[in-house]
Formats: C-alpha cells, sequence, structure tokens
C-alpha cells in the first residue's frame, strides 16, 4: 500500500515493502499477480528465471547476480521476478548441498536489500511454499509481504473458461458462431463443467480449453456444419484429459499452501480457504491413506 499511497510513508513511517513472496500451488498464476502488481503501482516488470542466474548477460557481456544488481539499481521504478524463490533461498541443512549459484543469488540479494526502498527496486519472489527458505530472508523489513496465490474458485473457473474459449477470436470467427449456437458464450453454460473441476490450477483449465476447441474444431471439419453440438460426453472427455495433472503430489502441494495460507493469512483470506478446504475434501482418501497427507484419485 505505500507504493499506492505516500501517506502511509510520510504521515504514519510505513515503510516500502523491499521484497514481497507470492506462494502458492503450481499453476495458481504467480506470474500473473506479479506483473498486475507491477501494473498497479507503474514499475517496469523484469523476470529472472532460475536457468539465467549461473550465467546472466549485460550488454552482450557475462556477469554474475551481484553485477546485475547493482545495474538494476540503477533503474527507477523497477519490479524484479524471481521464480522458483523458495529453492533459491533456502535455509542450510545438514547433510543437504546447496547450489553455490543459489547461495550467490541469496548473498547478492541480503547485501543489497537495503539499497531496495531508497531505489525504488521491488523484488518479487515466486515460491510453492514458505517453510524451508531462510529466516533472514524473511526478517521485517525484506520480503516480508507474504501474498497466498489461491486456485481459482468455481465462479472464476466458469469466467476463465469462457474467458479461454473465446481468447484471440475475431468477431466472424466459425468457433465463435459453434459457441454461441450452444450457449456456450455465456458463463452459464460453463458452470456445471467448473462445479467439476475442484481445485484446477489455472494451466488444468488452459489444458481444457485446448483440448475442447481441438475437439469441435475436428468435428466441424468432419461434418462441415456449425450447428455442432458441445455434449456432456465431449465435455468429459476434455474434463479427464485436463485433470491428468491433478496428481496426489499437486494435491499435497494445495494441503501444504492451505496450512501456510492458514497461518499467515486467514483474517484476510478466511473464505477463500475455507472454500478450498471444503473443495479438498473431495480428494481425501477414504480407506487408510498412503502418503503422509494420502489424497486419493479416480482413475476411472
Amino acid at each position: 500500500e505505500p507504493f499506492l499511497n505516500p501517506e502511509q510513508s510520510e504521515n504514519w513511517g510505513i515503510q516500502k515493502a523491499a521484497g514481497i513472496i507470492v506462494y502458492g500451488p503450481p499453476g495458481s498464476g504467480k506470474i500473473f499477480w506479479a506483473k498486475k502488481i507491477a501494473e498497479m503501482i507503474n514499475f517496469d516488470f523484469f523476470e529472472i528465471r532460475k536457468s539465467q542466474l549461473k550465467s546472466i548477460l549485460i550488454n552482450d557481456k557475462q556477469s554474475n547476480f551481484e553485477d546485475y544488481l547493482s545495474q538494476m539499481l540503477k533503474k527507477e521504478k523497477t519490479i524484479l521476478f524471481l521464480e522458483n524463490f523458495d529453492e533459491i533461498m533456502m535455509q542450510k541443512q545438514e547433510n543437504k548441498i546447496i547450489n553455490p549459484d543459489y547461495e550467490d543469488v541469496k548473498e547478492s540479494t541480503l547485501h543489497n536489500i537495503e539499497k531496495f526502498e531508497k531505489e525504488n527496486i521491488l523484488m518479487i519472489g515466486s515460491a510453492k511454499e514458505l517453510i524451508g527458505i531462510e529466516p533472514e530472508i524473511l526478517a521485517p523489513g525484506r520480503f516480508d509481504v507474504l501474498i497466498p496465490v489461491f486456485p481459482p474458485n468455481k465462479q472464476e473457473r466458469a469466467e476463465m473458461l469462457l474467458f479461454n474459449m473465446k481468447k484471440n477470436l475475431n468477431e466472424n470467427a466459425t468457433l465463435l458462431k459453434i459457441l454461441e449456437n450452444n450457449k456456450a458464450d455465456e458463463i452459464p453454460f460453463w458452470k456445471e463443467t467448473a462445479e467439476k473441476m475442484k481445485v484446477f490450477s489455472n494451466t488444468m483449465l488452459i489444458d481444457f480449453t485446448q483440448s475442447l476447441k481441438k475437439r469441435i474444431r475436428s468435428l466441424y471439419l468432419k461434418n462441415k456444419t456449425e450447428n455442432i453440438k458441445i455434449s456432456q460426453g465431449i465435455l468429459e472427455v476434455c474434463l479427464k484429459e485436463s485433470a491428468s495433472k491433478l496428481t496426489g503430489e499437486y494435491l499435497n502441494n494445495v494441503q501444504e499452501f492451505l496450512s501456510e495460507a492458514e497461518d499467515n493469512s486467514y483474517d484476510r483470506f478466511a473464505g477463500r480457504i475455507e472454500d478450498l478446504k471444503q473443495e479438498l475434501e473431495a480428494y481425501k482418501a477414504k480407506e487408510e491413506p498412503v502418503r503422509t497427507i494420502g489424497f486419493n484419485i479416480d482413475d476411472k
């Protein structure tokens, strides 16, 4: 908020964040929200990928992360987005080998973080979970703003399905006419399917719509007509295909995310947390769990 409301800093002494961590299950849209933050506060957005940390090019010359940060500190109103933040900023543990490149990034970040506010730099880290991150990183005045990114809820899923189906279509697109013929150009059509997509990530929704578009196109090429029915059978097949990423590992990630969101942000996100808990119950094993948390996916 101090970025949007200078009065908080000038009148109340509330510091701007040096760093923000957006955390959530894989495919939940963390980079989307990082870009949205940049848009809201009118900062330039620069993404640093994990693969770039070992060798970063500046003006066609190889440079380490310390040099890179020094260059970025010369810019104004800049967001640096660092994915896999929980892996890179991991706390040292006995008998566990830490990537030396990650250690360099961690040390460089800690060394320069005091300059971030002064130079109008904000670093946003993307993490699956908070547990295991170096406590120094999470200390007040550093990366102490924690923003949970939830998988879309039922209403959001319906809206996203419609958006993804219509995305990039021109007004005369054949697919748009087929959607209109099925009343699938409106949100109510997608609500039943969205209800079945409990805990689905953004990525799974995109997979579903891509699969559905291909099947509709195949039917159109076969029948040479726009009067194609988008049946429950077609929707179910696409649903099963997109659910292939709904693994026990993913569900465990969602469970861990819920625990951390409860600990850090329950007062602000109580409704979202309770709704996600209820959706997750649909996948909990009914018999004695085999895994630590215990989820069960019906392959039928």
